[in-house]
């Protein structure tokens, strides 16, 4: 061998051995590490926001009315435990398995400043402390860094899962849920015109109630299987985003594409759908008893698209 040759040999294994030092993960079974988001120790925290690599971002804070966490800036009250849970993670993750101290590893691992998965930002007594969560290399850990530090760790505390700002991981989605046998009549009024239906009772005890449809021909009669479509879409609703309480001109709420009313044993419950968005297919939704919301087009748009035509039973002949 040449001493070029044993020069160059030299400063390949010396290349590997910093590769080996700078990339290889800390040993299962090291000493804990130091807690990661120090600045949450012992200290209120009363805001969090998760944004995604998409921009798609999550926004809660703890209402100072009622000292509970809502969603921002509508005010619905979060899914219960969830956001206790997640503030116990973020207080639980350590600086204990390090992954890379390298900032051209950060992009890789999607813990870039400005190449993330998530992005998590956390004011606690009014400071702000951030945290960038990346690739996950299973269901239970992901990457993790802090944005003015080089180092990058691999925590089991979060998962992919946990930091997902979807809405409907943070908060409960039903609107309103009815017992369809507390309906004793439903009112559709949209571009068509009104319809009006009523419970039938039973000629036979036991048997299940029908509905009638006011205005139809002797005849003529009304499809009960299509009727029931209605009164099931009617009688629980799910959302996929919370609007707030200001019922804004661009929602069209004052001028709505159709209003049900829900007419109960004690009561009834008004619903207005307002306008629709093509993009992402749904309606707003408005009601005489909660706040607004939207809704995928699939939950309302039988409503506004009912006719007199489509409800009558089809007969051969």
């Amino acid at each position: 061998m040449t001493q070029l040759q044993k020069i160059l040999t030299a400063v390949l294994l010396l290349q590997i051995a910093i590769g080996a030092w700078v990339f290889w993960p800390a040993a299962d079974g090291a000493t804990p590490g130091q807690p990661l988001l120090t600045s949450l120790a012992g200290v209120q925290i009363d805001r969090i926001e998760i944004e995604d690599g998409t921009g798609e971002r999550l926004e809660l804070s703890i209402d100072p009315t009622t000292n509970h966490w809502v969603h921002t800036p509508s005010g619905y009250s979060l899914t219960d435990g969830k956001i206790t849970r997640f503030i116990d993670q973020l207080r639980q993750l350590q600086s204990g398995r390090l992954v890379t101290q390298t900032p051209a590893s950060h992009a890789r691992l999607q813990v870039a400043d400005e190449q993330f998965n998530q992005k998590i930002r956390i004011w606690a007594d009014g400071a702000l402390q951030e945290l960038l969560v990346g690739t996950a290399p299973n269901s239970r850990s992901v990457h993790v860094r802090l944005p003015n530090q080089d180092e990058v760790w691999l925590t089991d505390v979060l998962t992919s899962a946990d930091v997902d700002p979807a809405v409907r991981n943070w908060l409960n989605t039903l609107y309103y849920s009815l017992e369809r046998s507390d309906v004793v009549g439903l009112t559709i009024e949209n571009e068509s015109g009104t319809l009006r239906f009523e419970r039938v009772p039973p000629v036979v005890e036991g048997d299940a109630p029908t509905w009638a449809l006011q205005g139809l021909a002797a005849d003529e009669r009304l499809d009960q299987a299509a009727f029931g479509t209605l009164l099931s879409r009617a009688t629980s609703v799910r959302f996929a985003e919370p609007l707030g309480f200001e019922r804004k001109p661009s929602y069209q709420l004052n001028d709505p594409l159709a209003t049900v009313t829900i007419e109960l044993e004690n009561g009834s419950r008004t619903l207005e759908i307002g306008a629709y968005d093509s993009e992402s297919d749904s309606y707003v939704l408005g009601s005489d008893f909660s706040m607004v919301v939207r809704v995928p087009a699939l939950t309302v748009a039988d409503f506004v698209m009912a006719d007199l035509e489509g409800l009558i039973l089809q007969t051969d002949g």
